[in-house]
């Protein structure tokens, strides 16, 4: 059975490990946008930084009382403008399960959490990123009820003189 629960900072070093798992997906997928995995990446200070600030979420998915998943978000508020209404959603910036776990409901239990997280913060909205490499992301946060809004393309320059 997954149970989720707000982190504290004694699951620092497995956010940061699992943060470290996430990141190497990316490098291993598109080295040229990200950095490989480091010590600087998820440190002991951003997680506590995080759990102080209220439009924050972090949480933790536990099986027979291991930390097995992560996952953070935050309160983003958009004001009025001359082409958008104002209004706020929870962004989900990342989530990790141990390779292991998948495909066992922690990643579900996870996303609910924020799910209901937001309702209680009165909250109308939870947004979420995926890379485009990434069919596993993209049938999952799809199975959770995430439907896409917007395309971001990119036309790569491969000329070093632009760098």
């Amino acid at each position: 059975m997954v149970a989720v629960r707000l982190a504290t900072m004694d699951d620092a070093e497995i956010i940061a490990r699992q943060t470290s798992a996430v990141q190497q997906l990316h490098t291993d997928a598109l080295p040229d946008i990200f950095k490989p995995p480091s010590a600087d990446l998820f440190p002991a200070q951003k997680l506590a930084a995080l759990l102080q600030d209220a439009d924050s979420v972090v949480a933790v998915a536990e099986m027979d009382g291991r930390i097995v998943g992560h996952i953070y978000g935050a309160i983003v508020r958009r004001a009025d403008n001359a082409f958008n209404r104002p209004g706020s959603h929870i962004y989900i910036h990342q989530i990790g399960v141990d390779e292991a776990c998948r495909r066992g409901g922690v990643g579900t239990a996870l996303v609910t959490f924020v799910l209901d997280r937001a309702r209680a913060m009165g909250v109308l909205a939870v947004h979420v990123d995926h890379w485009a490499f990434n069919a596993r992301a993209a049938s999952f946060f799809e199975a959770c009820g995430f439907q896409p809004m917007k395309i971001v393309m990119r036309h790569a320059l491969k000329d070093d003189s632009l760098r």
